[in-house]
């Protein structure tokens, strides 16, 4: 994450199976990061480092990632493993 910017923006996995997300910092800065699931996941990532949280299997869907409040990207469950 640079800026605020995620790379990718989209990631895709497969319906209820867990995903590890991780978030890093690339700009120095720390952010709040919030994956909105059923159960939001939210991330405290500090500058220059990262955090990770490990989401148990979802339904099929896409689920928004939010970095300082604004959504960056997202998670596509029910495709095809990949960003």
């Amino acid at each position: 994450m640079n800026g605020g910017q995620l790379s990718p923006r989209l990631v895709t996995a497969p319906a209820f199976l867990a995903v590890q997300l991780t978030v890093s910092s690339g700009d120095g800065k720390s952010h709040q990061v919030v994956l909105e699931t059923p159960a939001p996941r939210t991330l405290s990532v500090p500058a220059s480092g990262k955090a990770s949280v490990l989401v148990p299997g979802l339904r099929a869907g896409e689920y928004a990632l939010k970095v300082d409040g604004s959504t960056r990207g997202g998670l596509m469950i029910g495709g095809e493993p990949g960003p």
